[in-house]
This record gives structure tokens, C-alpha cells and sequence, in this order.
């Protein structure tokens, strides 16, 4: 059985995947909250926290990743701090609550 973390990279990449089969079409199936949630706890798996920036080169839908950002933290999905090395980074992950909802999610895909 795959583990979480392969599960979650399959997902992810299907995700990615579409452009292949799609083309320029495939922004109309673009979920960047699904694809930050992936991407956070695929860097949680890793023992990774990335900058805001780097998720959203990551997820592909930089322009909308602010926005989506914003919307998992209020709903209490994401958490966010500022680098202590460097102040103008502000990092980023699942919140525990989070992280056992994709586990479950996972469990069943």
C-alpha cells in the first residue's frame, strides 16, 4: 500500500499532469487551494516549510496563491510566520488539524 506522502506526490502530479492533455484549457480546471494543500503536506512530509513564494511557483497558480493563502489560514488550514533569519520570508504549513484531515483524505484514494 503507498504511503501517504506517495499518495499525496501522485496526486499532485496528476494535478500538474493536466496541462499535458488539456493545453491552455487547463485553467479552467485550476484548484490552487487543493494544489497548496498538496504541496504543504508533501513539505510537511519532508520536514520542509516554504516561502510563500516558492508554493506558488510550486502549485503553478501563482497569481491566485495570495488569495488562497489567505483563505486556508483564516479557516484555520495553514499557519504562517515570519523567517527568523530573514524577516522578509514569511513561511508557511498545515496546521495539525490539517495535516490528520489529508492523512484521512489519503487513506481513502
Amino acid at each position: 500500500m503507498p504511503s501517504h506522502r506517495e499518495r499525496a506526490q501522485t496526486l499532485f502530479n496528476q494535478r500538474r499532469d493536466r496541462a499535458k492533455w488539456f493545453g491552455a484549457h487547463a485553467k479552467l480546471f485550476q484548484d490552487p487551494t487543493w494544489g497548496i494543500l498538496l504541496e504543504f503536506f508533501l513539505c510537511g512530509e519532508d520536514g520542509r516549510a516554504p516561502s510563500t513564494t516558492s508554493v506558488a511557483y510550486g502549485t503553478a497558480v501563482p497569481t491566485t496563491t495570495l488569495r488562497a493563502l489567505h483563505k486556508l489560514k483564516v479557516s484555520g488550514l495553514v499557519e504562517s510566520w515570519t523567517d527568523a533569519k530573514d524577516t522578509r520570508v514569511r513561511r508557511v504549513r498545515l496546521s495539525q488539524e490539517a495535516t490528520r484531515m489529508m492523512r484521512r483524505y489519503l487513506d481513502h484514494v
